[in-house]
């Protein structure tokens, strides 16, 4: 016997989303040293993977392979999903001077937007790692470390979503030019 079909009912107005601010959206993130070098570092409970951008990765002069077993990054949403191909391995720290952990971990290297890197509830699981929303903080092992403070944390992502968007604009400008210089603008028209 096959289960009835819900009928979804048409609403025939539209109504806006609730309106939040910075803070009440916020997710938890910190600073944290990958190879040495200070990394923009968010921390996902949603999330079954540590991923490490290409680009800081790069900077970090992180060693990275090709993985011979490729796995697929499901997004939340329905239909969003990517490959992770590649992977590093990479020292670490995260703390302060009453709590730090410290080693070498596995993480995964795929295109992430705004943070240098995701931990994930592996690594979390692993080093004793909690996030409690209530306060905003990160605990280590019960020892509280600190997170950034919002209006910092808010001026990092202006700050790099502003250097995305000029990047994007260079990269226009470099194959509009392209263009004219293989004849395809239209600048000294002949008629």
């Amino acid at each position: 016997m096959n289960a009835p079909t819900p009928k979804w009912n048409k609403v025939p107005q539209t109504q806006r989303r609730p309106n939040r601010t910075f803070a009440e959206n916020r997710c938890l993130a910190s600073w944290m040293t990958v190879n040495g070098m200070k990394c923009f570092t968010l921390f996902d409970t949603g999330s079954t993977t540590d991923i490490l951008s290409p680009e800081f990765a790069k900077i970090a002069k992180t060693r990275i392979f090709q993985l011979s077993n490729p796995v697929t990054l499901q997004l939340g949403t329905k239909g969003s999903k990517s490959k992770i191909n590649y992977g590093c391995e990479a020292e670490f720290s995260l703390g302060n001077e009453e709590t730090t952990i410290s080693g070498k971990s596995y993480f995964d290297v795929a295109n992430i937007d705004q943070y240098d890197l995701v931990i994930g509830c592996h690594f979390m699981r692993k080093h004793g790692i909690a996030v409690d929303l209530n306060t905003d903080s990160i605990r280590i092992k019960g020892k509280r470390i600190p997170t950034i403070p919002v209006e910092e944390e808010q001026q990092e992502l202006i700050r790099r979503s502003s250097k995305r968007v000029i990047e994007e604009n260079k990269g226009k400008e470099r194959s509009s030019a392209m263009a004219e210089d293989r004849g395809g603008g239209h600048g000294d028209m002949k008629k």
